[in-house]
């Protein structure tokens, strides 16, 4: 009975929850059972952790029926009256809660009673209240949409000539709705495909980038034309970023983004963000600062604070990429002025590690060791990024017996864990790889330092490409001088 699907959904109740669930099963608009009241009380006993032995079903088939023998099939059946009321009641919270519905529901029902007047007057009303609203969302467009086809249908139920009118605006607000779904989802869906290389296809993508093109009451919609720029910009793979759009989506979120839905600001902030990532992997190196600018942006529109935080990783991207171009001062006033907004979970782990970056960056090394060795690495992440700074410090540093043991260190953490995805693993393994080959040349190897720097730019999943990258150049140079 503990595993039953009735127990499992009662579970996931919190407590006031449980309260509001017995006002609805002991309610006679919802339940007239008396046994399955009786059962639900059985059940609340064991609430929350049900581990209590009289949660079973001989216990309480004796409680429900003290004076007769009855099969397990009677209990079978409360149980499941009992499971469709606890389904019922999930839904009903999320149906008072959802005034929208509340009023289509109302308007459908007032049009098939006939009651004319009063269907009139609550449309208006919802109508003008639904176009105070300032924030675009596809919820927005949707009930946009409903509120058109209910008042169609009580133009249709009355044979009134002026069905035309009503199908007019009708079909404006399903192509309105149509292509505010098609545009966001083709963007998720873009994103993914640029960030994992993988490939789908998307149908119409042509159609309705040229429909929405020359359709100016359309484009002219920020939600709508937010999201048609970004799919124009992830459309096209090419290596040549296309700075016309990028800019005119950039100048449309500073400037339009009062009037879209905050998580739909951030989606498309995380869309452009991600646009610079990739074009800093095939070597666009001013979309560094770009992406610094980007960064500032949404923190400044606090887009990036999600329940009262920020979450770990965009805290340590915005500092790596902050030092990426040097902006040192910026970075350790960001460090400090964000510390207590990231997740407690990861708090303490991703400060040291990006002040542990900060004094790396500042060639002072010691006191970036002694930040890495604050770090908890209860995350396999943060003992990814530790580790790999770690050997980056002791390779500046030329601590070589230190450094040749983290690597083997991070070689055997490698062959041990099994949390890391495929491409994580590869990135790691890949890292050190390469640097042992560089090693190798450094000390005196006579593989080609060129066959190693097109090995790096060919290998697709690294970690520290960049840095990697820098080292053979850096070689290379030091060798040239040699000779």
């Amino acid at each position: 009975m503990k595993d039953s699907k009735l127990i499992e959904m009662f579970q996931r109740l919190n407590s006031k929850e449980v309260n509001r669930f017995e006002a609805y099963v002991t309610s006679p608009v919802f339940n007239k059972s008396e046994k399955v009241i009786q059962l639900f009380y059985l059940i609340k006993v064991g609430y929350p952790s049900f581990k209590s032995n009289n949660i079973n079903k001989s216990h309480i088939l004796k409680k429900l029926y003290p004076n007769k023998r009855v099969s397990e099939a009677s209990l079978r059946a409360l149980m499941s009256q009992l499971s469709k009321l606890l389904e019922d009641f999930l839904a009903f919270i999320i149906y008072e809660k959802d005034a929208q519905q509340q009023q289509l529901y109302l308007l459908r029902n007032l049009r098939n009673r006939e009651l004319g007047n009063l269907f009139d007057k609550k449309f208006n009303t919802f109508t003008k209240n639904h176009q105070k609203k300032i924030q675009q969302n596809p919820d927005y467009f949707f009930h946009q949409l409903s509120l058109s086809e209910v008042y169609t249908q009580n133009i249709i139920s009355k044979d009134s000539r002026s069905l035309h009118n009503g199908l007019g605006q009708l079909m404006n607000d399903i192509d309105i709705y149509y292509c505010a779904m098609k545009l966001k989802y083709t963007s998720v869906l873009l994103n993914g495909r640029n960030i994992l290389n993988t490939e789908q296809e998307i149908n119409l993508l042509e159609e309705i980038l040229v429909f929405v093109e020359t359709a100016p009451e359309i484009k002219n919609i920020a939600f709508i034309n937010a999201y048609y720029l970004t799919c124009k910009l992830l459309h096209d793979r090419n290596e040549q970023a296309d700075m016309t759009i990028f800019d005119e989506l950039k100048i449309l979120l500073k400037e339009e983004s009062s009037t879209i839905f905050q998580a739909e600001v951030r989606h498309l902030y995380h869309a452009l963000t991600n646009y610079c990532t990739q074009q800093i992997k095939v070597g666009n190196q001013v979309f560094l600062k770009e992406l610094f600018e980007l960064y500032k942006e949404m923190l400044e529109q606090k887009v990036l604070i999600v329940d009262r935080f920020i979450s770990p990783h965009h805290y340590s991207n915005i500092v790596t990429i902050s030092l990426k171009i040097k902006e040192y001062e910026w970075s350790e006033q960001f460090i400090e002025d964000y510390r207590k907004k990231v997740r407690p979970t990861h708090r303490e782990d991703v400060y040291n590690y990006v002040r542990a970056a900060l004094f790396f960056e500042q060639e002072k090394y010691d006191d970036a060791i002694l930040c890495l060795h604050q770090m908890a690495l209860i995350d396999p992440y943060y003992y990814i990024v530790h580790k790999m700074l770690l050997i980056k410090i002791y390779y500046h540093a030329w601590e070589k017996d230190a450094m040749y043991s983290a690597i083997e260190a991070f070689r055997i953490y490698l062959m041990r864990d099994k949390a890391l995805s495929e491409n994580n693993h590869l990135a790691c393994q890949n890292f050190i790889n390469i640097l042992k080959k560089l090693l190798r040349i450094k000390a005196g190897g006579n593989k080609s330092l060129s066959a190693l720097g097109d090995e790096i730019r060919a290998t697709v999943f690294l970690g520290e490409r960049q840095w990697l990258n820098e080292k053979v150049i850096e070689l290379n140079e030091a060798m040239h001088n040699k000779s």
